[in-house]
């Protein structure tokens, strides 16, 4: 199943390359990869007491776990008068930029981060969430000043690398960067400084955010391994149940068990998007087009911005042969951040599923069209070229997609 983190499949280019892999004919399955064979049992540690949220912010944070954007806002905006300490103020005015992202209100955040991160260029939480606000939109060059930022602080000696949050931040500029080889090295400095330093909160950031970059890597394993890593300290933790449905679909397509995931992610925060698009996905899969719409669009209302469900909301219309409806929902989601190209990768594996291969071609072609250094869709495209029977293009394409990742 597709990973709605990287949106690729399961198979490596070089593992396309290298494989000497009999060639599939029209209309035949596509190839699936084994699952990836890592013990994911933990070493045994002492007994944890139950993870909760401390300190001022408790309140906002515990909101924004429960799906409350606007409570949390509301708790922080109360809270901002009295908060003079800098780190906590650069905490809340992140988490307020948080709060109104989830609902859909991107370029009120980006504005309300760049007045903070101009008045205090210290503030790494805000200026982290910027830039991943800039990402949201499509702005790439003021998101790469944000991540070169981050290094030219930490090539200066202005980061304390003693601290699991700056560590576990440089490692999220590093990823968004594509160095992913010091993002790697970065967050799993962060997750040994908190586990020293007893910082539960920031052990399970930066286990997630391994697990994610494991995902978008290939390391399926050892992302459940991350994951579970944090559940220990975290057992109620939506986005750990979430991602932990997402890994255990790319393992072994275990519907049941992820749905069970999902919705233990879903008790906690019945708005949860990570596992509102799981759910919806395996009901594309299903052939169940409208369930999947039905849950979809009421996400979609919450938060304009939430582009997977966009996404999935434009497979399941073409799907439906709602073309029409298709092209709108496209429309609409690439004004809002023009350079998601990831949408056509969403859309092309759920055409594959449905062994619709030339429109999945097509989807790809346009992916690649549109964003020539998207790696991962030109790998995509590669594998779709094979099951058409199209070796050559097939070789060429995986051969550009090996190059540039």
């Amino acid at each position: 199943m597709l990973s709605l983190l990287r949106a690729t499949g399961c198979l490596s280019v070089l593992g396309l390359l290298s494989l000497l892999l009999p060639l599939p004919t029209l209309g035949s399955p596509p190839q699936k990869a084994k699952p990836q064979v890592v013990s994911t049992a933990l070493p045994a540690e002492p007994a944890l007491p139950p993870f909760r949220f401390e300190g001022p912010l408790a309140p906002a944070l515990t909101a924004l776990r429960q799906g409350k954007p606007t409570e949390a806002k509301l708790l922080l905006d109360k809270l901002r008068p009295t908060s003079k300490d800098a780190k906590q103020r650069d905490e809340l005015e992140s988490l307020c930029a948080e709060s109104q992202i989830r609902q859909g209100q991107v370029r009120e955040a980006i504005r309300g981060l760049e007045t903070v991160v101009s008045r205090d260029p210290k503030a790494l939480m805000s200026r982290v969430t910027l830039g991943e606000a800039y990402r949201l939109v499509g702005e790439r060059d003021k998101e790469r000043a944000i991540w070169n930022g981050l290094f030219d602080d930490h090539d200066a000696d202005r980061l304390d690398m003693n601290d699991c949050r700056t560590v576990r931040l440089l490692g999220l500029a590093a990823r968004y960067l594509g160095s992913y080889r010091d993002a790697y090295e970065q967050l799993k400095n962060a997750a040994e400084l908190a586990k020293e330093q007893k910082r539960t909160d920031e052990f399970v950031l930066a286990s997630l955010s391994l697990s994610e970059l494991r995902i978008e890597k290939y390391e399926v394993g050892y992302a459940e391994v991350s994951v579970k890593e944090a559940l220990r300290r975290d057992p109620q933790n939506p986005d750990a149940k979430a991602l932990l449905a997402r890994i255990t679909l790319e393992q072994g397509n275990d519907v049941s068990s992820a749905n069970e995931l999902a919705d233990e992610a879903i008790q906690t925060n019945p708005h949860h998007p990570l596992a509102i698009q799981v759910r919806a996905e395996m009901l594309i899969d299903n052939e169940q087009y409208e369930d999947a719409l039905a849950m979809l669009e009421p996400a979609i209302a919450r938060n304009g911005y939430d582009l997977p469900a966009r996404a999935l909301r434009a497979g399941a219309l073409l799907l439906l042969d709602r073309r029409k409806d298709f092209e709108t929902e496209k429309t609409e989601t690439l004004k809002r951040s023009p350079l998601f190209s990831q949408f056509y990768r969403i859309v092309a594996e759920r055409l594959q599923v449905q062994h619709r291969y030339e429109e999945q071609v097509a989807i790809l072609e346009e992916a690649v069209q549109k964003n020539p250094k998207d790696y991962y869709a030109l790998n995509e495209l590669g594998r779709a070229y094979l099951q058409l029977g199209d070796e050559e293009r097939s070789y060429q394409t995986l051969q550009k997609a090996w190059k540039g990742n």
